[in-house]
């Protein structure tokens, strides 16, 4: 599997991330640039933290002190992207089509009690999810050049899943996103995005076992209007 690979460790990065890139997009707000009704087209990049996935059914071949109850696998931040063709409904509202990837590496597994220290208790494999999915979007002050938005999105997710002398596993799951953020209009026909994402699906099994897959996401993109 093709994945990407992200070298923060620290989570407490994300969310500094976040919080510079929506000061520098507040300070940046150009002069009034209308966007009216018609299509547009969307491209952003994610930085995405998983949480801390439940595992269940975990195959006989994996150290014995994950395959009691109440297990769990730590996965590192990661990158993505989205890419989106949508509908402006006047000024305010908006429905789109979403593909969306990510991806991020497998860190520590841990018992019920908690995790142990040292390379041993990380396993040596990758998770890729790829979704698409139906977004509604509802926008605020959308007649000033700083919109923020709200939105909502369901559809289906592909996952899959690599670990080390294992056969890979693959299964496609419902899923579902809330996502939030401002949209800054730079001119007619282009706008600057920064947002952030709740996405999660329903539990996929991979053969080796089954996990959770959420994701809290950093959005950072471009929108073209036609």
């Amino acid at each position: 599997m093709i994945y990407q690979k992200c070298g923060f460790r620290d989570k407490s990065t994300f969310y500094k991330i976040l919080a510079c890139a929506i000061a520098f997009l507040l300070m940046a707000a150009p002069a009034h640039a209308d966007v009216g009704e018609g299509p547009y087209l969307t491209f952003s990049g994610t930085i995405n933290s998983y949480e801390d996935t439940d595992l269940l059914d975990v195959t006989a071949s994996l150290p014995e002190y994950i395959q009691a109850a109440g297990s769990f696998l730590e996965i590192d931040l990661g990158l993505g992207f989205n890419h989106s063709v949508g509908y402006s409904f006047g000024s305010a509202f908006s429905m789109e089509v979403e593909f969306s990837s990510q991806g991020g590496q497998f860190g520590r597994a841990c018992s019920s009690t908690g995790c142990a220290e040292g390379q041993k208790s990380k396993l040596d494999g990758d998770i890729e999810t790829k979704s698409l999915l139906v977004n509604a979007i509802h926008f605020f002050n959308s007649s000033e050049p700083l919109s923020p938005y709200v939105g909502y999105g369901v559809g289906t997710a592909f996952h899959e899943a690599t670990l080390d002398s294992h056969e890979d596993g693959a299964q496609t799951t419902f899923a579902y996103q809330f996502k939030t953020g401002v949209n800054l209009k730079m001119n007619q026909h282009i706008s600057l995005l920064m947002g952030y994402r709740f996405f999660t699906t329903d539990q996929p099994d991979f053969g080796f076992f089954k996990a959770d897959v959420t994701t809290h996401s950093i959005e950072a993109g471009i929108k073209y209007h036609f």
